[in-house]
């Protein structure tokens, strides 16, 4: 695995806030997301995104798993077939407006230096059932 430069990560961050921004274009946005800190991290940021936009009609959806049913080992979306992909399609679930809360608070504590907004955070009374793969 190669690492960037500067200047590339920087452009491919830009492209990727300026996809993010066209979902004005469609009637309904999925984010899909896997399990791994990464990918975590990245929902927590579009979120946090969504949490600051009047998205209008768009309806926001999320499809978020860690395993697929028949793979032993599964380590992500990429390892799935197209028709397996298309299988998720029934699970998504939509993005009520205190998971964008949540989002936002999230992506505020990761960026702070200080500990009170993960203190906040820790005090929210947020839900842990698990549901098709969506921790609500």
């Amino acid at each position: 695995m190669g690492f960037e430069s500067a200047e590339a990560a920087s452009r491919k961050l830009k492209e990727w806030e300026h996809d993010l921004r066209s979902y004005t274009e469609f009637e309904e946005v999925i984010l899909w997301f896997e399990h791994d800190l990464f990918d975590q991290l990245g929902l927590v940021h579009h979120l946090a995104f969504f949490a600051g936009e009047n998205v209008g009609n768009t309806c926001l959806s999320l499809i978020c798993i860690g395993d697929y049913p028949g793979i032993k080992r599964f380590r992500g979306l990429g390892q799935l077939t197209p028709q397996q992909m298309v299988s998720l399609l029934g699970t998504r679930q939509p993005i009520a407006d205190n998971l964008l809360v949540t989002g936002a608070a999230a992506w505020e504590a990761f960026g702070s230096t200080e500990p009170a907004p993960w203190l906040k955070l820790l005090a929210r009374k947020t839900h842990k059932k698990r549901l098709s793969g969506v921790v609500k």
